[in-house]
């Protein structure tokens, strides 16, 4: 469930619940290249991880299981990683005049990484503390967690979705690049507007042209408007969307205080543009739509 291409670059924009039903994909290789660890300068700093990652994982799929996991040294990679940059007003930006990367620039960071296992999939955040909102009275414990993690990478969140997924690479992977002018570069980004899950931005020479969500989108319009607004087949699994019909219709959408959120309204597109509605953001990137454990990292 990804969406709407000369020059490729996706953008992972965080929100809350990132996991992708799923009933049977067949991952082909794809030149969608997403931003992984391996090939960004934090590397190294990333990388510091990797034994507590591994014991984090290893204890969550004890605690889901009641067995040891075996050969985590093995399994687990963490260079495999995503980069997902998270930015609640990624959608007001795009009326600026700067490419995606300049948008996403100064975008705060989470780095993703999962690893399906048995029939479950894992997950581990890291990411950076924030700095301390003074305004707010916080104990003495939360105060001295908030400031050993202050400006720091650390891990941020862990978890499991018992839900069949596909995961990043499967999503990727499956989408039919064959219609679309496109290039390779993914960027990853979550947070944006009624897309409550991190989303592929699909770029041409830097400007956003499509939308490939990683989870399914609550969207509703005639069938004439879904027509015009999915680039992927009918047919297909993982749904690719035009981008300005897109960025057209949630810009217009009023979010809703309902439980649940707000359904993307793609009649909206036709009306005046107003870019004041509020924005959905999210601390954490989780990888399930159905029942997903999250262990969000706290004081002790």
């Amino acid at each position: 469930m990804l969406a709407p291409m000369n020059k490729l670059s996706i953008a992972l924009i965080m929100s809350t619940n990132l996991s992708i039903p799923s009933t049977t994909v067949y991952a082909e290789e794809t030149n969608l290249n997403v931003q992984q660890l391996k090939n960004d300068p934090e590397v190294e700093d990333i990388m510091a991880f990797q034994n507590q990652v591994k014991d984090e994982i290893g204890a969550v799929y004890f605690e889901h299981t009641g067995a040891h996991l075996e050969n985590p040294a093995s399994r687990i990679n963490l260079e495999e990683a995503y980069k997902v940059y998270i930015d609640d007003y990624f959608f007001e930006e795009i009326s600026e005049s700067k490419s995606v990367e300049e948008r996403l620039a100064d975008a705060p960071v989470i780095w993703y990484y999962e690893i399906p296992i048995d029939e479950s999939l894992y997950f581990v955040e890291i990411s950076k503390g924030n700095p301390i909102d003074e305004s707010f009275e916080w104990t003495t414990q939360e105060l001295n967690y908030l400031k050993s993690i202050e400006n720091k990478w650390h891990i941020s969140g862990v978890g499991y979705s018992t839900e069949p997924t596909f995961t990043v690479e499967e999503t990727l992977g499956a989408v039919d690049t064959s219609e679309m002018s496109i290039e390779e570069d993914v960027y990853l980004v979550g947070g944006m507007k009624l897309i409550n899950f991190p989303a592929a931005i699909l770029t041409e020479n830097q400007e956003p042209q499509a939308i490939v969500p990683l989870s399914e989108l609550a969207i509703e319009g005639t069938p004439e408007e879904m027509e015009a607004v999915l680039l992927s087949p009918a047919d297909s699994e993982i749904e690719v969307y035009d981008f300005e019909i897109l960025w057209s219709s949630i810009v217009n959408t009023e979010v809703s205080d309902n439980v649940g959120g707000s359904v993307i309204d793609l009649s909206m597109q036709y009306e005046e543009e107003s870019l004041s509605a509020l924005y959905i953001s999210g601390a954490a990137l989780l990888i399930g739509t159905g029942l997903i454990i999250l262990k969000k990292k706290s004081p002790n």
